[in-house]
């Protein structure tokens, strides 16, 4: 190379390499901060909900109330809907009226994108009823949160049994009217219908993630698609219809999404009850569902709504 081409193009090598260090450590340190971003949102959220658990364990139903938004609903095990703050306050005024009720809870996995947030985790209540033996019940939730003013808030939470439970325990109140239905996952939906309607188990199983962790009405957490292969083997009958009622959109693909069911043409009898599911678009654009978690009762059982 020419002596002097060479010595002229060294500064310019100079300015570029000077350019690149300073977006190297531009990028370092937006990396730093969204890092630092997402543990205090992390801490936060742990520390609502040790704080919930807290307050319910002492009966402090106006304070566990105030950590959700005014709008939130609550689908929870016993079958009970419960919508906006007043009747959400209600709901655990009732609850713990009755035997001292103590709280576990225990995230198993969350995801935490921009103002939202939604928790996969497990539950466990025991109380002693007046005159009555010890009871001890637990199973899984999701809850989905976003940011606001005043700090994180519950949006909803979705609660089931992990066992089977006695007419008794599913008594709780539904909706006075089935709620409109808004979700934008509509196609996913009916392609789940279509697969479950068909009595095709496989296909039913082809539509959520290869990590997936479902929590179905009265069942342990499943983990991963072949454990779930087994319980879709047995699960997959009769005929569903699935009711979206919400999506909140997580970006890069995630979305929440939530709706009713009704399973009719089973040999026990009809069931009905909401459902919660985390999902996102895998690099085909096919859809697939990371977490479900499911609660239900049958259709027999059910109080009318007031």
């Amino acid at each position: 190379m020419n002596k002097q081409l060479r010595w002229t193009l060294l500064p310019l090598a100079l300015l570029v390499g000077a350019c690149q260090g300073a977006d190297d450590t531009a990028d370092a340190a937006a990396e730093a901060e969204a890092a630092a971003a997402l543990a205090a949102d992390e801490a936060a959220l742990d520390e609502l909900r040790g704080e919930y658990a807290s307050h319910y364990n002492m009966g402090h139903a106006d304070v566990v109330a105030g950590y959700w938004q005014d709008d939130a609903v609550g689908l929870w095990a016993d079958g009970t809907v419960a919508e906006g703050k007043e009747a959400l306050l209600a709901y655990l005024q009732g609850q713990m009226a009755v035997g001292s009720p103590q709280v576990t809870l225990g995230d198993i996995d969350r995801k935490i994108s921009g103002n939202h947030a939604v928790a996969l985790g497990r539950w466990d209540i025991s109380m002693t009823p007046e005159g009555a033996d010890p009871v001890a019940v637990g199973g899984h939730y999701m809850s989905a949160f976003e940011m606001g003013a005043d700090g994180w808030k519950l949006m909803g939470v979705i609660s089931n049994p992990d066992a089977q439970q006695s007419a008794e325990r599913l008594l709780g109140r539904g909706a006075a009217e089935p709620p409109a239905e808004e979700s934008t996952l509509g196609d996913m939906l009916r392609a789940y219908e279509a697969a479950w309607n068909s009595g095709d188990a496989a296909a039913v199983v082809d539509m959520y993630a290869d990590g997936v962790k479902a929590a179905f009405a009265d069942l342990p957490l499943v983990e991963g698609k072949e454990a779930l292969g087994v319980v879709m083997a047995e699960r997959v009958a009769g005929q569903i219809e699935l009711h979206g009622v919400k999506t909140v959109d997580l970006g890069d693909g995630w979305a929440v999404d939530g709706g009713w069911y009704l399973m009719t043409g089973l040999e026990t009898g009809d069931i009905s009850g909401s459902y919660w599911t985390v999902s996102h678009l895998d690099d085909d654009g096919a859809r697939k569902i990371d977490w479900l978690v499911s609660n239900g009762r049958p259709t027999a059982i059910a109080p009318a709504a007031e």
